[in-house]
């Protein structure tokens, strides 16, 4: 009986090796980041409910201050004539950089898939007259990019306009992501 137990606590063991392997070797994102993927995309989770739960303390420690995008400050205000938002500007204005749209398609990315491929994109979305979609991608080694696309339905216009609003977080030490920069196209 004694030998049976060895026996198969030996199979656990290399069994769950095995497994570390397939998942390092199937996982694409193990091979960009010097901090483990898991790492990354758990933070990437903590920063999604930070939002979803407007914890405005939580979602400053992803943000150094003060924090220079002109195109953040474009969402503030478009008269907004700042390059830089200030704390006390984001405790004021945080729910325009993080609307209900991003708020909507953050919770949508499928963080497993992100995980496995690197990259993942939402279903489509609506908010009125907008429709949009969130991709989540790592697109360089310390980078983690969210990207939401969206076209607005305009009645008397035969296009609709489309416009991008690119949100560029950095991977730091240990799966941190800090948000570096904000772009907007279209």
């Amino acid at each position: 009986m004694k030998n049976l137990f060895l026996l198969l606590s030996f199979f656990l063991i290399f069994s769950c090796e095995k497994k570390e392997e397939f998942v390092q070797a199937k996982n694409p994102v193990h091979q960009i980041f010097v901090a483990s993927s898991e790492d990354v995309v758990n933070d990437f989770i903590d920063f999604r409910k930070a939002v979803y739960q407007n914890d405005l303390k939580k979602i400053k420690s992803y943000i150094d201050f003060p924090f220079q995008s002109k195109d953040a400050c474009f969402l503030i205000n478009e008269n907004f004539e700042k390059e830089t938002i200030s704390e006390e500007d984001f405790n004021k204005f945080h729910t325009k950089i993080f609307d209900k749209m991003f708020i909507k398609s953050i919770l949508k990315v499928k963080t497993l898939e992100l995980l496995e491929k690197g990259k993942t994109t939402t279903q489509d979305l609506k908010i009125g007259n907008e429709t949009f979609r969130m991709t989540a991608s790592f697109e360089k080694p310390d980078a983690l990019v969210l990207n939401i696309a969206s076209e607005t339905f305009v009645k008397d216009l035969d296009w609709k306009p489309e416009h991008n609003r690119i949100y560029e977080f950095e991977v730091e030490n240990k799966g941190k992501l800090k948000l570096i920069h904000i772009y907007l196209a279209g």
